[in-house]
């Protein structure tokens, strides 16, 4: 169930830490908005980019603050806080199905289905500020595995919101949870509180207020006397005049700023993060598919321009060796070693995995070793030195590409 007992902060002189987020509770939607929701959220979307890039600079400005004040100033906090709301409402209108009002565009507005009561003027620790980066990390990873979980439980809350008109209280619950969640997280790093983001599986019930037990007994309930002076009991209902007629203009219902969730809003909070967990894992496999599949086609296509100009290489050392004698041959040694060279730079730009990676530094180390006895050769003035160089190239060679075979076939397993 949702609580909706109000929220009393304390006054220490520094803003309290808390982030508030408030809902105005579930409620019926109409189907064509629901419908077309994401279309009519576009505006808002476009316009959410824009504010999240100021509010970055205004980040990245306030935290160079915060360290030397142990506060956002003023100004920033204010401008952060609002952004940090908007972004709520937006998600709230556009995925998560929690109202059918509009948001508006006005960033310092209030009258809306969901709040953010984002405190200012917080005392920070500049420990905390410092490597705030660092300290985000586990939070990071939950609202991750959260944004990727909602890709599949938003689908079936919006086809079950089209055909009841409204969104269940369980997904409302949920969901509710998941952008305060979320919420407080952005709050903390763009260091709005120095509370670390919790209560994402709701809040925990408030311990019961005992009854109230008045310090003397009740007076007895008055009586009355009749005309001729006998006593007569307490007036009945039809005695009593009528009561005055309820006010058009009735209070409207308190919001809910305390999640008090029901075992099946826990149960879709958990489903929701299983799907992530399992989104996540997923994609990480896909792209390390995609990269292997990848460093293979890159792998061999250097390897063909390298192999090009070892046939070119093959001619004209034949060539020289008919006419144009050690200095023809060492121009020709010169140009493979640069041709090798580029093939060990394209082989030390491509990613490889740990199964693959010492078959990789293998291959690199036979580039270096050709490209040595390369520049050897075209150095080399004295015909029995250049011989024993090229059967040592040769030998290089050989090696070189049996090792290249080798890493190929580990990368295309």
């Amino acid at each position: 169930m949702i609580g909706r007992a109000p929220v009393t902060l304390p006054d220490h002189g520094w803003a309290t830490p808390e982030v508030e987020v408030s809902y105005e509770g579930p409620g019926p939607q109409r189907r064509l908005t629901i419908a077309f929701r994401i279309v009519l959220a576009l505006p808002h979307l476009v316009y959410a980019t824009l504010v999240t890039i100021a509010a970055l600079v205004a980040v990245g400005a306030g935290w160079f603050a915060a360290l030397a004040l142990r506060r956002l100033p003023v100004g920033v906090a204010d401008f952060l806080a609002r952004v940090v709301q908007y972004l709520a409402r937006v998600s709230a209108y556009a995925y998560l199905l929690l109202t059918d009002r509009y948001p508006p565009f006005d960033l310092g507005r209030d009258d809306y289905a969901v709040t953010v009561g984002a405190p200012r003027g917080v005392r920070l620790n500049r420990a905390a500020v410092l490597f705030r980066i660092i300290l985000l990390i586990p939070a990071g990873i939950v609202v991750q595995l959260i944004g990727y979980g909602l890709f599949v439980v938003v689908l079936v809350a919006w086809l079950l919101a089209l055909m009841m008109g409204r969104l269940p209280v369980p997904l409302f619950e949920a969901f509710a949870a998941v952008l305060r969640y979320e919420t407080r997280y952005y709050a903390y790093a763009a260091l709005l509180t120095s509370e670390y983001p919790r209560g994402l599986f709701g809040d925990r019930p408030s311990a019961p207020v005992p009854p109230y037990q008045p310090p003397y007994p009740p007076p007895p309930p008055p009586t009355y006397a009749a005309p001729d002076g006998s006593p007569l009991g307490p007036p009945v209902a039809s005695d009593l005049p009528p009561a005055p007629a309820p006010s058009a203009m009735a209070p409207p219902p308190p919001r809910i700023r305390t999640l008090l969730l029901s075992t099946s809003a826990k149960v879709i909070i958990g489903v929701i993060l299983a799907l992530g967990a399992v989104f996540w894992i997923g994609l990480n496999v896909v792209a390390a598919l995609v990269s292997e599949s990848d460093t293979a086609e890159r792998l061999q296509e250097s390897y063909v321009v390298l192999s090009t100009e070892r046939q070119r290489h093959s001619r004209e050392t034949q060539r020289c060796a008919v006419s144009g004698g050690i200095p023809c041959l060492q121009g020709a040694d010169a140009r493979l070693a640069g041709a090798v060279q580029g093939f060990q730079t394209d082989l030390r730009a491509l990613e490889f995995t740990d199964a693959s990676i010492d078959e990789a530094e293998q291959l690199d180390r036979d580039a270096t070793d050709l490209i040595l006895v390369l520049r050897r050769m075209a150095s080399t003035g004295e015909p029995e030195r250049y011989e024993q160089l090229v059967a040592e190239f040769q030998s290089l060679a050989n090696t070189f590409d049996a090792d290249f075979q080798r890493l190929i076939d580990v990368v295309d397993l």
